[in-house]
């Protein structure tokens, strides 16, 4: 599965999602192995409600990608956003 395809899933899902066009190099220490890597990482934003729901949907999400990307981890975050009307 492509990166385009992941992100017209998750834009399917939930109705927008924007991504950084920017590479960010990244350096990180698995915990359990000790094994050092360094990679390239994109930033990708989706906005939606914190539900269980969603929270159920990205814990899944994560671990589908990182079998389809044979990634040790993905980093996904949350953040709590104020909307300004």
């Amino acid at each position: 599965m492509t990166l385009v395809k992941i992100y017209d899933k998750i834009q399917d899902k939930f109705g927008a999602i924007s991504k950084d066009s920017s590479l960010i190099e990244g350096y990180w220490q698995n915990p359990k192995t000790k094994v050092q890597y360094s990679d390239t990482n994109r930033n990708i934003w989706i906005v939606c409600d914190d539900t269980l729901t969603n929270r159920k949907y990205f814990h899944r999400l994560k671990k589908r990608l990182e079998k389809i990307l044979k990634q040790d981890e993905i980093y996904i975050t949350i953040s709590q956003i104020e909307l300004f009307r």
